[in-house]
Parts: structure tokens; sequence; C-alpha cells
């Protein structure tokens, strides 16, 4: 075994990741470490301390998006980051997943701030740093016990302002973006996988021509996970940076 991949519920990735080092066996893991923060920052203490390659598997570790961006703000581009946006509007998803996972929509394990805004809080600390809530407030579930469908916060990387908008509730179609809105250019993140700039008044694709952005991300989180298991340089966060999107996730929902 080279590698213990845990895709299960997140009720179970804690007990799963604990096995695999306590055989001594590199873990990626889905995001959350652990259906709480308090078995979440005991599985990353421990996997820090054992020295064994881990990671978690968020979609922006090595997605074209995240590392386009990400050099755009190393040449400083964009020039000085005016806000960073994200646009959740899910419903479809929603229908169509909580129908495949039925854990899916309940409060304690599910929803879509966990399962896709997450993907979104890590790539905004990746870019820009630690992030704190200055405000948050979540719409309940249809009944009692089950996921949120809506939110609206505001989260601060220093002082660059990250407004979130979310919601599974309505009919139309999915959107799903993530804005950095820069003061030369700006860049939207959509559907997860899509990139477009704008310096102006239309948005222009900046995905490559003639590659399919989902088999694009796959091979290169490949190539990340080999690289993580051969002890080289890689960009898959660590169960460290996974605890951080948590708690962030989980103030958010605290509301």
């Amino acid at each position: 075994v080279d590698v213990v991949y845990i895709a299960s519920p997140p009720l179970t990735h804690a007990a799963h990741a604990n096995a695999a080092l306590e055989f001594g066996k590199p873990v990626l893991c889905e995001k959350p470490l652990g259906i709480d923060i308090a078995t979440s920052e005991a599985l990353a203490a421990r996997a820090t301390a054992s020295g064994i390659a881990h990671g978690v598997n968020f979609i922006f570790a090595s997605a074209h998006p995240a590392m386009q961006i990400e050099q755009a703000l190393a040449q400083t581009e964009l020039g000085k980051i005016n806000g960073v946006e994200a646009q959740l509007h899910l419903p479809n998803w929603a229908r169509r997943r909580y129908a495949e996972a039925p854990w899916l929509m309940e409060s304690d394990q599910g929803g879509f701030v966990r399962e896709v805004l997450s993907h979104f809080i890590y790539l905004t600390e990746r870019l820009f740093g630690p992030a704190v809530i200055n405000y948050s407030h979540c719409r309940q579930g249809l009944r009692h016990g089950s996921a949120i469908t809506g939110v609206v916060a505001e989260l601060t990387c220093g002082d660059i302002p990250i407004n979130i908008h979310g919601s599974t509730l309505g009919w139309g179609p999915d959107v799903c973006n993530y804005t950095v809105w820069g003061e030369h250019c700006s860049y939207r993140v959509h559907d997860l996988h899509g990139l477009q700039v704008t310096t102006g008044e239309c948005w222009l694709d900046s995905n490559t021509a003639g590659t399919d952005p989902v088999s694009d991300w796959h091979q290169r989180q490949y190539d990340q996970l080999a690289a993580m298991l051969d002890g080289q340089t890689h960009t898959l966060p660590d169960f460290a940076a996974g605890l951080s999107v948590q708690r962030l996730i989980e103030g958010i929902l605290a509301d």
C-alpha cells in the first residue's frame, strides 16, 4: 500500500486516517479531517509529529485557476486587490448530491458550505494568507437537523475583504464563481475549473486551449500526490492547512 485515500463520509475520516498513520502509511484525506474541531486538531498534530506524508484533497491544490491567479499575483499583474467575492447558487447540485449521498443534507457533517465553499476558503488562504471572520449569517435548513440553505459572510485577509454569498434554494442554473477584483485586471474562477480574466467590459476565457480542465486537474493532482509520496516539493495542503479551513467553515456555520 503506497497511500491511503480517505473518501468516506466525514464522520469516519479521523478513524481511518489515524489507522493509516498507525501503520506508517501516507494519507490523502477528503475534507474535513474530523467531525469536530477537537478531533481534527488531534489528528493534525499527530500527522505533523509523525513525519509521515499527508495531505488534504482540495481542488485548488493543483487546479489551473489557482496556479494562474497565484502567478498573476506574484507578478503584480492585478495591482492592488480591492476585494474578493465568492458567489454560490447551487440548487441543482443540492438536489443531485443530496439524493446520491443523504449524509450531505445533514447539519452535522454535510451541506454546501462544508462541501463546496471550503474549496474557496482554502484558495483564499493560499492566495492571500490567514483569514478571519468579520461576520456571518446562515439561513437554517428546511427541517430540524438538516444542512443550512443559505449563507452571507465577510472575511478579511489583512486589508482584503472577502465577501461570500451562497444558497441552495430556488430554481435556475447553478452558479459557482470566485472573483478576485484587482486595480488593473480581475480574475474569475467559474464552475471550479474554468478561469476568466477582464481588463474592461467583458470576461475572456483564460483556460489552455484544447484541454479539458477537469482531466487536466486530475493529472495535476496525481502529479502532486506522486511528488508528496517521493518526498519532493508539492502543492497539496497538509492537515494543518486543512484544519485552518475547517476552523473558518465551522466559524461561519456557528452563526
